[in-house]
Parts: structure tokens; sequence; C-alpha cells
């Protein structure tokens, strides 16, 4: 097969072998590394660092579950402004999240308000 007159017949057999048939990278690995805010359908608020993610499934890590919060009305306003204050979980190292219904990258200043926050463990 030539590569310089590749027909789109032989094109598209190439992306099934390589299992890539729609020419784009998985929408599943969108903000990977980044820090989010994360919306599950019945286990609540997370912030931490997207690791993985397939589906509804995702693994984070430095992860925090927000019990409650005030200063925002909505997780944009969170993810972008943090909160003033909130009823926050202990830090885990990983965790893996099901039923996720949306990731939302912070800002720099977000991360660095929601991060610094005391759990209210303590």
């Amino acid at each position: 097969m030539n590569l310089d007159n590749i027909t789109l017949g032989e094109l598209k057999g190439l992306q099934q072998i390589l299992g890539n048939t729609s020419g784009a990278t998985k929408l599943s690995n969108k903000f990977v590394g980044e820090y989010c805010v994360f919306r599950t359908y019945s286990a609540g608020v997370f912030v931490g660092t997207l690791l993985e993610r397939e589906g509804k499934e995702a693994v984070i890590k430095d992860c925090r579950r927000i019990w409650s919060w005030d200063g925002a009305f909505t997780l944009s306003a969170v993810s972008q402004d943090g909160v003033k204050s909130a009823k926050m979980s202990i830090s885990e190292p990983e965790k893996l999240i099901t039923e996720l219904v949306e990731a939302i990258p912070c800002s720099n200043k977000a991360k660095e308000q929601l991060t610094g926050m005391d759990s209210h463990e303590n």
C-alpha cells in the first residue's frame, strides 16, 4: 500500500485495525491530569485530579468529598471561584467513583482554595 495514494476505503480499514474508527481521541481522556469538581448521580460531589475515566467511572487522586458548601450557587461557580465555607472530607489518596454525571476543570484560584481547606472531621 502506497500511503501517498491511499484510498478512503484503505484508510477506514487501517483505522479499524488500529481500533480508532472515528479518527479522534476518546472523549473519556478529556481532563486527565486536571483538578476537577466531579458530580455523581448518587454519591455526591468530589474534587480531585482525574487519573482515568471510562464511561461513567473515573479514578481520581487526592480527592475530597464536598458534603455542603456556602458562597457558590452552582458547581460551575465552585470550580471557578471556590467556596466561602464547606464541610469537606479528609483527602483520600485514590478513589473510584461511579455514575459520573459531570467533570468540571477548576481554575487555579479554586484549586488553591479547595485544597487548602480544613476537613470537617478536624
